[in-house]
């Protein structure tokens, strides 16, 4: 099995909190990075499917667990998760 075979599972720290996401595939020279954003309840692991897919075909593909779900922090307030604090 190649690296390139492997979900990579990662968090980054930003705006106060940790973010989970799930990386797949290198991308080939002029291939865009593909972004795979979902709304509640889902969690990265629903796009399992689709990285393949896309990371078959030469694309880096990375789809974050929202705040507040998965692996992901829950910001300290209620007020974080308006559209202005988005992380």
């Amino acid at each position: 099995m190649s690296d390139q075979d492997i979900v990579h599972h990662r968090r980054v720290h930003t705006n106060g909190i940790w973010i989970h996401f799930a990386e797949k595939g290198k991308g080939k020279e002029g291939q865009p990075l593909v972004l795979l954003i979902l709304g509640f309840p889902q969690l990265s692991s629903a796009w399992t499917f689709h990285m393949e897919r896309l990371a078959e075909s030469g694309y880096r593909v990375v789809a974050p667990d929202m705040r507040g779900y998965g692996d992901s922090d829950c910001p300290p307030h209620p007020a974080s998760f308006s559209i202005w604090s988005g992380t």
